[in-house]
């Protein structure tokens, strides 16, 4: 899954360009902010994934404790993030915020996992 979301980050780095000159000429300045944004493309089909898994066998700790756990480190990150580098502080908490919730999934994960079979 990462190497799909990787591949089309990739995709979408490399042709952001060309869009923006054709649909949105006015706004370049934007295209690195948009740039960086599509790193998050990286952990989007990870975070589903897992966010179902978590669902279809009815683990309401993850499904109920995972999101409340990664907004709280994203509101301190925005916080942390937002005040000293602005709107690239934004997104770079933002992205830093997804990969902490692939981390705090795998592991959850790991931790059904060995629960279960104790």
């Amino acid at each position: 899954m990462f190497i799909v979301g990787t591949s089309i980050s990739i995709a979408y780095i490399y042709t952001a360009p060309a869009l923006f000159k054709m649909f949105f000429p006015n706004y370049g300045f934007l295209l690195g902010y948009t740039q960086l944004l599509a790193l998050d493309l990286i952990w989007a089909l990870p975070i589903g994934f897992m966010g179902s898994i978590f669902t279809a066998q009815k683990l309401l700790r993850a499904s109920y404790g995972i999101p409340l756990a990664t907004n709280v480190v994203r509101i301190a990150l925005y916080f942390s993030f937002g005040i000293t580098h602005g709107l690239h502080g934004m997104i770079t908490a933002y992205l830093i915020s997804r990969a902490t919730s692939v981390a705090i999934n795998l592991g959850f994960w790991e931790y059904e996992r060995r629960r279960r079979n104790a």
